[in-house]
């Protein structure tokens, strides 16, 4: 750049500094006002974080047993990050659950919670899905009230519609059942090694006398458990049966050998 120009920018300068000065101090303060604001939106949000973090947030709903899918449960809990306290419960009418019982004689109902911890759940049994007929038409609804722990009051409605579990079915064996099946055959197992009562059994006989073995206690265990009547019964028809077949021999001219 020739030197003319650099003289022509510098005057130009010189005259006009007041006027960039006053811009810079404009730009300055609105660079400084949008640092303010997000400096404090940010604060904000960092606040609410920590709040959500203390928060509880309560649930109320239905759901299957483990392992007994057509046990049906009422579950409460806290899938908030927060404890809940001073936690208070009520319903629109009067339900009774399987075994008679009024679900606001429950101590949950009648007296509340003092304290429910983040992810604590707690259950009650109500009933058998298909003998709730009752509920499948209207709905029950529960109302939950409780506090946060900076002591701020929150409520909340849940409806509880039986219909959703109607025709319900399941598929399989709950993995519970199957879990339980196997460790009664692994202790077994393990009782037959420790005791010897699953030592191989060698016959010293044919297969064939050893299955007609078999069958003659089969059927000396059925005759002691009949009645005496049915006992000489039997005798009278194989003494009869005996009698013919003698009667037969003798037409045929068969001398059996004593």
């Amino acid at each position: 750049m020739k030197e003319e120009t650099w003289v022509e920018i510098m005057n130009w300068l010189n005259s006009n500094s007041g006027a960039i000065g006053a811009l810079s101090a404009v730009v300055l303060t609105i660079i400084t006002a949008v640092y303010v604001f997000l400096t404090g939106w940010l604060a904000k949000e960092s606040q609410a974080m920590r709040l959500a973090m203390l928060q509880p947030e309560l649930a109320v709903y239905l759901c299957s047993a483990e392992g007994a899918p057509l046990f049906l449960l009422l579950r409460i809990e806290n899938i908030g990050s927060g404890p809940a306290y001073r936690l208070r419960f009520g319903t629109d009418r009067p339900f009774r659950t399987e075994n008679g019982m009024d679900l606001r004689e429950l101590g949950i109902f009648r007296k509340g919670l003092s304290f429910l911890a983040p992810k604590q759940r707690i259950e009650h049994f109500l009933g058998v899905i298909g003998k709730l007929d009752q509920l499948i038409k209207v709905p029950l609804k529960v109302s939950v009230e409780y506090r946060d722990v900076l002591g701020k009051s929150h409520t909340r409605d849940f409806v509880l519609d039986f219909g959703e579990f109607e025709n319900i079915t399941t598929l399989g064996t709950p993995p519970l059942h199957e879990i339980a099946t196997a460790a009664k055959k692994i202790q077994e197992n393990i009782h037959h090694w420790a005791t010897g009562s699953s030592k191989l059994q060698v016959l010293t006989e044919s297969l064939s006398a050893h299955r007609h073995h078999l069958n003659a206690q089969s059927l000396a265990r059925r005759l002691e458990r009949l009645a005496p009547e049915q006992l000489e019964e039997i005798k009278q028809a194989i003494a009869d049966k005996e009698k013919a077949s003698a009667s037969e021999d003798n037409k045929n001219g068969v001398t059996s050998v004593g």
